[in-house]
């Protein structure tokens, strides 16, 4: 049900209110008949206040997705990609472009099952993530608290992220 246009409009416009910059990247490969083929996508948020640390300011991943193999299959790719790693370092490597040292947070996702949802922890944790879970029931806005489902990478394993793949840059 992701509408992505009109995700990312409500983003830029929501976003450019209180001075941050919304970018949106995707990996693409060629389909086997020349097609454009996005493989993953992440929206990213510049200028957010980085959890835990009052006054500093990172880069939020809004979204990040690949493709369904379903989807893939249609377009004629049967190749399996791994693009999480890919997506999270570009995201270290845009907040380092905007200025913020390569600090980057994010929510990991709530819905499907509860494996699906220990699974995508663990695979942020794999990925070099810092779980925030003791900022559990601090103040996030007006109306929300923050839970224990926040991770960053701060300056240093932004660093080691830089530098795991910096080949396939």
């Amino acid at each position: 049900s992701w509408n992505w246009p009109r995700y990312l409009t409500a983003s830029y416009l929501l976003n450019d209110v209180h001075g941050r910059l919304t970018e949106a990247f995707q990996i693409v490969i060629s389909s086997p008949t020349g097609r454009a083929v996005p493989l993953g996508l992440a929206m990213l948020v510049h200028g957010y206040p980085y959890p835990g640390e009052p006054g500093e300011m990172g880069t939020f991943v809004w979204f990040l997705t690949s493709t369904p193999p379903s989807a893939l299959r249609a377009f004629g790719v049967t190749d399996r990609f791994v693009v999480m790693p890919l997506l999270l370092d570009t995201a270290v490597q845009a907040s380092r472009w905007q200025g913020l040292q390569g600090r980057v947070a994010l929510h990991a996702d709530h819905r499907g099952t509860r494996k699906q949802q220990d699974d995508l922890v663990k695979r942020y944790l794999a990925y070099g993530l810092i779980r925030r879970d003791h900022l559990k029931g601090s103040l996030l806005s007006l109306f929300r608290r923050m839970d224990d489902r926040y991770f960053v990478y701060d300056m240093a394993s932004a660093h080691a992220c830089t530098l795991k793949w910096e080949h396939l840059r």
